[in-house]
């Protein structure tokens, strides 16, 4: 344990460096960012940098985004403007000026009023040029998520200890970052017990937690007349949870009271922003397919609340504007039967689908962890798949995992809002 505890806290430092020095290197980066010159042209303001680049600004995108105390409360940061009885579509600059060190640019508009504009602010507000192409060859995760296989990740996972990240804010933010740059971290040293129920204690320490038809917080142990493959002893196959769901949970969190002490009930994890990378590699026409086709998805049943019908759709690859993956939706099991595709492109999704999960279940890229008592691991839903091993319960004893849920909406507020009091930004 105390060679965990090191590992740990040096893996939290490097964390805490390389955070801080990418803020540093933004900064300066973004200090350089002055003002040389400015032109009216086009019914837009032409901005020179002083890195030889020029940006556009249309005169309503400058007049909207004032952030002067007339046109932005400074306690909400709430908008005080009101852009569609207040400004003209078509507004002009009466005038406008730079000061002599480039720092600033100030502009005075028909009626007198005046924004004045930080040329830092400015720069980091500008808008993507025509020609800015998104350079697919850097790949489709986001530069602050760092993908993985079982070479990288088996007996590896990011470790935490469970009252640290109750009781100190930066292993807070640590943990959360790592949870959304690998997308899975380990916590250790857990209660042992349900009183308190400790997943639930960890969400309310980023905020609250996510609520579904299973409850506040759901028991995942062999019951009798099931009404989820998860409550049985068998093989479960890699997958999210409830993509039957428009908003489905973001990140699961499962704290182990009990294990079997015999062999199975592993639970299996494979990172499906690798899995989707190398598939685009691998097969781009399929990956095209997948990323832009519908799967539908159906659960039906009663638990806490009483009956359930959820229905919903989701591609398996779905991206953002930048063509940069946002979610992976894999879940066989409640993979509803009808597709809305034509004929001809069924063949190919099914294609795809299949070779899909061949590349999940390919031991090479999943790992295996087999939670103990007091142990909680936390993965994103919407990237992370997990399975668990077939088990056999045994006098000595059973296997009983508690767990609930958390939006990713949530743990970004906390994450942006940590990091400011931190001084380690997160832009995300």
């Amino acid at each position: 344990m105390l060679a965990s505890r090191v590992s740990y806290l040096a893996r939290a430092s490097r964390l805490v460096k390389h955070s801080r020095l990418l803020s540093t290197i933004a900064n300066v980066k973004e200090q350089k960012s002055l003002v040389t010159e400015v032109h009216k042209k086009d019914s837009m303001l032409h901005v020179h940098w002083n890195d030889q680049s020029v940006s556009r600004f249309p005169y309503i995108y400058l007049r909207d985004i004032c952030n002067c105390p007339k046109c932005l409360d400074a306690k909400s940061f709430q908008r005080k403007l009101d852009i569609v009885g207040q400004i003209d579509l078509n507004i002009q600059a009466k005038s406008v000026e730079v000061t002599q060190d480039g720092q600033k640019v100030q502009i005075s508009w028909p009626d007198n009023h005046v924004s004045e504009f930080d040329s830092r602010w400015l720069h980091q507000n500008k808008l993507k040029e025509r020609g800015d192409v998104v350079d697919e060859t850097k790949g489709i995760a986001r530069e602050s998520v760092t993908l993985w296989d079982r070479k990288q990740m088996q007996d590896k996972l990011p470790r935490f200890i469970f009252e640290d990240v109750l009781r100190k804010d930066e292993v807070l933010y640590n943990w959360l970052f790592t949870l959304h740059e690998f997308g899975i971290t380990l916590l250790v040293d857990a209660p042992t017990n349900s009183d308190p129920i400790a997943a639930l204690v960890l969400a309310q320490r980023v905020g609250y937690n996510k609520a579904t038809h299973y409850g506040f917080k759901f028991d995942v142990h062999a019951k009798f007349d099931a009404n989820n493959l998860a409550y049985t002893t068998e093989y479960l196959p890699l997958h999210c949870d409830i993509p039957t769901a428009k908003n489905y949970p973001g990140v699961q969190i499962l704290h182990c009271l009990e294990q079997v002490p015999t062999k199975g009930g592993s639970n299996q994890f494979v990172d499906g922003f690798k899995i989707a990378q190398d598939f685009k590699n691998k097969e781009p026409e399929l990956y095209d397919v997948l990323s832009k086709t519908p799967i539908p998805y159906v659960d039906i049943g009663a638990d806490v609340f009483g009956d359930f019908h959820l229905k919903n759709t989701w591609p398996v690859i779905e991206l953002d504007h930048n063509k940069k993956i946002r979610r992976f939706t894999y879940n066989n099991h409640v993979r509803d039967y009808h597709l809305t595709s034509p004929p001809e492109k069924v063949c190919d999704i099914y294609r795809g689908y299949m070779l899909l999960g061949q590349m999940m279940r390919d031991p090479e890229n999943k790992i295996d962890q087999k939670l103990q008592k007091g142990e909680m691991v936390t993965f994103n839903n919407s990237r992370v798949l997990h399975g668990r091993s077939e088990f056999t319960p045994t006098r000595a004893g059973n296997r009983h995992l508690q767990g609930t849920y958390l939006d990713w909406d949530l743990i970004y507020a906390r994450l942006r809002s940590l990091g400011q009091s931190l001084g380690r930004p997160f832009n995300e």
